[in-house]
């Protein structure tokens, strides 16, 4: 579980950066980490932090829709 952890920080590190370069691409990459982390953190009993990750993909599928009406 801790490669998979580190793959899903690898996941959200591009996704910042993509973001960074104006790259709509960066919430998808969001969007599959928080997935990821919503299932790492639920099977570790973390459910506070497996709830914050879900509304960080509320906010990225969010991202992906309003970078389509704007771009």
């Amino acid at each position: 579980m801790i490669i998979f952890t580190w793959i899903l920080a690898g996941i959200a590190l591009t996704g910042t950066y993509l973001v960074t370069v104006k790259q709509k691409a960066g919430f998808y990459f969001w969007t599959v980490a928080n997935v990821g982390f919503i299932y790492v953190n639920y099977e570790a009993e973390i459910y506070a932090q497996s709830t914050l990750f879900l509304a960080y993909l509320g906010t990225s599928i969010y991202g992906i829709f309003k970078w389509k009406e704007e771009g």
